[in-house]
């Protein structure tokens, strides 16, 4: 390599590093490097860190020149801008963002075919996650972040969306990630029963049928003149297959004795 090409390499280096420890706008430039392009060709960037704490890379030239002028905060104090998350880029909705829009949807949107069954039967959004940056806040300190297979679910299907427990019940998180045969076992069937699995058929007989996990299927269990006999059926099979009994057979069952 020539002493030529070694000199300005040196000086554009000494150039940069010139520029290290000043600010520009609300960037205060930490180090500087160089960058090659897939190209080949080479430009300077800048380490920077914002007044807002944030540190980012961007060229230097934009930096300095007054371009760059933030790391992107300052927009967010006009009017009507709204922070960026990163989970609905174009093209491309994360699962949680998804998730989120699906459930306010059945919630507040009545052209939603869900809605009959969420927001017309006064089923809310808590105003804890009345946005998403708060819904995430939620998903980062107390949810979690769903697994493979896994969906937004309410613990108790008679409350609403909530976390902070003023729309829960017993004051306490309803939410979790839950899987879709989670969520099919969870859900209450539309009878008048009061309990899950048990309906009345045409005949007016009280029909049970419950679900099975392993099978991902629903089983029949027979037809019962007298609700008692339908719920000692219902009673056992859960007891003998299932680790997690319903709680309104727990709670007859306790009112019974």
């Amino acid at each position: 390599m020539s002493k030529l090409v070694l000199h300005h390499r040196k000086r554009s280096r000494l150039h940069r590093e010139s520029f290290v420890c000043k600010k520009y706008n609300q960037l205060e430039i930490i180090s500087t490097a160089i960058r090659y392009k897939p190209s080949g060709r080479s430009e300077s960037i800048a380490i920077t860190k914002c007044d807002c704490g944030v540190e980012s890379i961007t060229r230097l030239n934009r930096v300095i020149s007054g371009v760059s002028s933030s790391c992107g905060c300052k927009k967010y104090l006009h009017k009507g801008s709204k922070p960026k998350h990163g989970h609905a880029r174009k093209g491309h909705k994360s699962k949680i963002y998804q998730s989120y829009c699906d459930a306010k949807s059945r919630c507040e949107n009545p052209k939603d075919t869900a809605f009959k069954d969420y927001g017309k039967v006064g089923r809310k959004i808590c105003h804890c996650i009345n946005t998403f940056e708060k819904f995430l806040h939620a998903c980062d300190t107390l949810i979690g972040h769903p697994k493979e297979g896994e969906t937004l679910d309410r613990i108790d299907n008679d409350f609403h969306y909530c976390i902070c427990g003023n729309l829960g019940k017993d004051g306490e998180c309803n939410l979790r990630w839950a899987s879709r045969s989670k969520q099919i076992e969870n859900r209450v069937l539309k009878n008048k029963t009061g309990f899950r699995g048990i309906s009345i058929n045409s005949c007016g007989n009280y029909s049970v049928q419950a679900y099975e996990i392993s099978n991902k299927k629903y089983i029949y269990l027979g037809s019962f003149k007298v609700l008692s006999d339908a719920f000692e059926i219902a009673y056992d099979w859960y007891k003998e297959n299932r680790d997690d009994i319903p709680k309104e057979y727990i709670e007859y069952k306790k009112g019974v004795k």
